[in-house]
């Protein structure tokens, strides 16, 4: 990997969102966030943007809630909140700030109040691991 591109969405004090570019055409959805006074991070989402094609531009727009992203050969959008479509279980759903887990409809919705942001252990109702990463490739 000897080409990254990095932009950042800071949600608010408590989430910075990290997209990062690489020459293989991935984008990697990294949180950064605060506990105990302590620096975390994890790897949210990866996706499959253009195999073998370098990404060469990335842009947010916060008017379309969206990532735009440039190959050589393409321009992609990916939606911030792609919650029903990337999470089908609470754990999943809610490792990502721009996302709430629904418990009336069991689904991952984009994030508003009363949405949940933290989930027991009986509403996992997948048989994944809850610190399984999601990978797709966007069309």
């Amino acid at each position: 990997m000897n080409q990254l591109l990095i932009k950042i969405d800071i949600l608010n004090q408590e989430y910075t969102v990290y997209y990062v570019g690489t020459n293989l055409g991935r984008i990697y959805k990294i949180v950064q966030y605060y506990r105990n006074g302590e620096s975390l991070s994890k790897l949210l989402d990866i996706f499959e943007i253009a195999t073998n094609e370098a990404i060469q531009v990335m842009e947010i727009s916060q008017t379309s809630k969206s990532l735009y992203v440039a190959t050589d050969h393409r321009v992609k959008q990916i939606d911030l909140a792609m919650c029903n479509r990337r999470y089908d279980n609470c754990f999943r759903c809610v490792r990502d700030p721009y996302c709430g887990w629904d418990k009336e409809t069991n689904t991952c919705r984009p994030y508003e109040l009363d949405l949940l942001q933290q989930c027991s252990t009986r509403q996992n109702f997948s048989n994944q691991h809850p610190n399984e990463v999601f990978r797709k490739n966007i069309v």
